[in-house]
């Protein structure tokens, strides 16, 4: 497998299309972190501290742009969190 990794070129431009569209950017980060806590994988892959908002992903994603969009240059290591906690648990929705 090919492992790509996401720039903030490709997510800045998705938040600004889809974010003023209700709440589709919430269901696709619910989707993607399986609701799940990444708190712990978060914190290993060193995810800023003001970042790790994005990593309980049992709460509502963050909105504020102003505050969080630095945060960005992270979703690599949330990618990886969420990846490595469906591969581990078969937490795999349908």
């Amino acid at each position: 497998m090919i492992h790509k990794s996401i720039q903030d070129v490709q997510v800045l431009p998705f938040i600004a299309e889809c974010g003023p569209r209700g709440n589709t950017v919430s269901r696709i980060w619910d989707c993607i972190s399986s609701k799940h806590d990444h708190t712990n994988c978060c914190t290993n892959q060193n995810v800023l501290p003001l970042c790790r908002a994005f990593c309980n992903a049992s709460k509502a994603v963050p909105t504020d742009m102003l505050k969080y969009g630095f945060c960005t240059s992270e979703f690599d290591k949330y990618r990886l969190c969420f990846r490595t906690h469906l591969k581990h648990h078969n937490a795999i929705r349908q």
